[in-house]
């Protein structure tokens, strides 16, 4: 996966491109070509395990889900036959961290 992103305040913008194997990106990008595949709504500082309980109990089945480091948790909900992209949502986002490069310098 090659992955991107930029934060235009208030927007943070991520662009990912599967580039191997199999991912559930990829699965989208076969599923419905290409576009949207996620829309993020974090909530720093939250208990992610309690996050997706509420999320779980609105019907909102986790798809995957993931850690960065030691404090953020995220994970994908299945949103799609509602609101026809995935939901991302979370205790934290990889934004928040240092970059390891910077354009422009």
């Amino acid at each position: 996966m090659i992955g991107a992103e930029a934060h235009v305040e208030p927007v943070d913008v991520e662009l990912i491109q599967p580039v191997e194997g199999p991912s559930i990106y990829k699965e989208w990008l076969d599923k419905h070509g290409e576009g949207v595949h996620h829309i993020a709504c974090m909530k720093v500082g939250r208990d992610a395990t309690e996050l997706l309980k509420q999320f779980d109990a609105l019907g909102m089945k986790e798809l995957m889900s993931g850690s960065i480091g030691e404090t953020i948790r995220y994970f994908y909900l299945d949103t799609e036959p509602t609101l026809k992209f995935i939901l991302e949502s979370g205790s934290g986002h990889a934004i928040d961290l240092k970059p390891t490069y910077v354009y422009p310098s």
